[in-house]
């Protein structure tokens, strides 16, 4: 038979009911033997060492455990003593490099000092020698020239022109050039050469003989290049008729080679080749 547990709880409230229950559990008890005294220190012993063995297991348990957490917690403090000692040395350490990098930044500021004050000799040396090579252009400009354009001359233009330059250096070809013979003859050689009409060199033959006679005049100002241009009628007497021309008369229309003059007596000395 199914037992309501809450109705038989709610049962158990009432005292009536409740004495009624101690009769009978009376009753059922005195149809047993009671246990004797020896039967009840025994079992009161077992319970008593069981609890003993219990709680001394549960000691034994707490002990292994807190056994465990101190060894632990002497790994942790082994570790963080180590990382301390690493600590330690590694800031030993850091402070070493500063330390070098403090000399190291010292060093390079004392070379960037240096650099600085050879950087600006450097630019002064620069200034300098822009101002003497400046000076040089100006006043050597054309010497140099001289040279440049002899050296571009072909092997046959230079032999037909050994008579006049015995030195090729700079200062040869100068002094060489601006003699007052060895220009006529220059110009000569210049003029034979634009008339026949089949040197490659002629264009710096003659822009030879026009820096020779520059420097030539500066010894002898009483001579010029003779002002011709385009559009000037044809003169016998001042101008000479490149057979290239078109006509026997009438207006220049090129300049081949400048002549030059004395300025003085204004006689023509060589005259101009030109086309007409």
């Amino acid at each position: 038979m199914d037992i309501n547990i809450q109705a038989l709880l709610k049962a158990l409230e009432d005292e009536t009911v409740r004495a009624k229950v101690r009769e009978i559990v009376v009753e059922k008890n005195d149809c047993v033997e009671p246990p004797s005294e020896k039967e009840q220190v025994s079992r009161f012993d077992d319970s008593e060492l069981e609890c003993a063995k219990a709680s001394l297991q549960k000691v034994e348990s707490e002990n292994e455990d807190l056994k465990q957490f101190i060894d632990k917690l002497k790994s942790l403090l082994c570790m963080e003593k180590e990382a301390k000692e690493k600590a330690g040395v590694r800031v030993g350490q850091l402070s070493e490099q500063n330390g070098d990098k403090d000399l190291l930044v010292v060093k390079l500021q004392a070379d960037l000092k240096l650099l600085a004050e050879t950087k600006n000799q450097l630019q002064n040396d620069v200034t300098e020698l822009n101002q003497k090579l400046e000076y040089y252009r100006n006043n050597f400009r054309d010497d140099l020239q001289v040279l440049e354009l002899y050296s571009r001359l072909s092997e046959q233009t230079l032999q037909s022109l050994s008579g006049i330059f015995k030195d090729t250096t700079v200062q040869g070809l100068i002094s060489c050039g601006i003699q007052e013979k060895n220009i006529s003859n220059l110009w000569d050689y210049a003029k034979s050469e634009t008339v026949n009409g089949n040197n490659g060199d002629i264009a710096n033959v003659i822009s030879l003989f026009n820096l020779l006679f520059k420097r030539f005049t500066l010894a002898y100002p009483m001579f010029a290049l003779q002002e011709v241009s385009s559009g000037d009628s044809f003169d016998t007497q001042c101008h000479i008729k490149h057979s290239s021309s078109h006509n026997t008369s009438g207006s220049i229309t090129q300049i081949m080679l400048h002549g030059y003059v004395n300025t003085k007596t204004g006689k023509v000395i060589k005259p101009s080749v030109v086309k007409l």
